[in-house]
């Protein structure tokens, strides 16, 4: 294959490239899209297969599972709990399903006016949850190392000893315990 490159001495210099290079270079992308994949399958696809292999055993948690079959959802169906439940799951839906996309709607026209007064700090109080979150789980955190709020917060007022703090020292230098 014939392929067009940009070199130092000569810039549109036609360049053999080698047809099982060629077809390993089309490999590559698919490497830089795996970790995704791996990701998903640990932690998305395989509870969802595992959540299924365990509805078709008869298990309490703590002993093996024994296979049954479909011996659970057949039980399922007999069992009028079930029909009220999905029947209250369908009621539920269509009142908050319609709700939410009303207000998200009204949220982003209001988010998005150019007429609308104080548009920034309504802006704000919509963004704050998101903000404020961290910064408290933050202060959680510097609470469980050190065990006093207040000496805690006077404690990071420098960069050092905040770094002491996260890495588990006192601001002596000792290990916390």
């Amino acid at each position: 294959m014939e392929v067009t490159a940009t070199t130092k001495g000569n810039p549109l210099k036609t360049v053999h490239i080698p047809s099982h290079k060629i077809k390993w270079l089309g490999f590559v992308p698919y490497l830089f899209i795996s970790p995704y994949f791996l990701i998903y399958l640990a932690f998305s696809l395989f509870p969802v297969i595992y959540t299924f292999y365990v509805s078709l055993t008869e298990w309490s948690g703590f002993t093996h599972p024994v296979f049954i079959g479909i011996k659970n959802y057949a039980t399922l169906l007999k069992d009028g709990r079930f029909y009220s439940a999905m029947g209250n799951t369908l009621i539920f839906m269509s009142m908050i399903i319609p709700t939410q996309i009303v207000l998200g709607m009204l949220t982003a026209v209001i988010l998005s006016s150019k007429t609308m007064i104080a548009r920034d700090t309504y802006r704000l109080l919509n963004f704050l949850p998101y903000i404020t979150t961290p910064v408290a789980m933050g202060y959680f955190l510097v609470f469980c190392l050190i065990g006093n709020l207040e000496r805690s917060i006077l404690s990071c007022q420098s960069g050092e000893s905040l770094k002491k703090i996260l890495i588990g020292l006192d601001n002596r230098g000792r290990h916390v315990s």
